[in-house]
């Protein structure tokens, strides 16, 4: 379930459903938005000595995250949600 990293190019929406980028929007609701899938895009192209320079902003990693939760429930919980993530909020706020 791992990204295509082959369809990044400059396409600007990240279908979650079908793990690609894409230049059109899907007839779905399951994509990460602009920004989110510009970051994901930067982290799937760093490596270990270029990741330390990736910066993203709180409330972005925050939109991050959840889009990525939300892909990982997509594709590999099979309907069932993972609750990790807001225990972490709670906890950390």
């Amino acid at each position: 379930f791992y990204p295509k990293i082959d369809s990044m190019g400059a396409a600007s929406v990240f279908d979650l459903r079908e793990g690609v980028f894409t230049d059109q929007l899907p007839l779905h609701a399951d994509i990460m938005d602009m920004q989110a899938g510009q970051y994901l895009s930067l982290l799937l192209k760093a490596n270990l000595d270029t990741l330390d320079k990736v910066y993203i902003l709180s409330d972005h990693r925050k939109k991050l995250l959840k889009s990525l939760v939300t892909y990982y429930e997509l594709h590999q919980t099979h309907g069932f949600e993972l609750r990790s993530l807001h225990v972490l909020e709670e906890v950390l706020s």
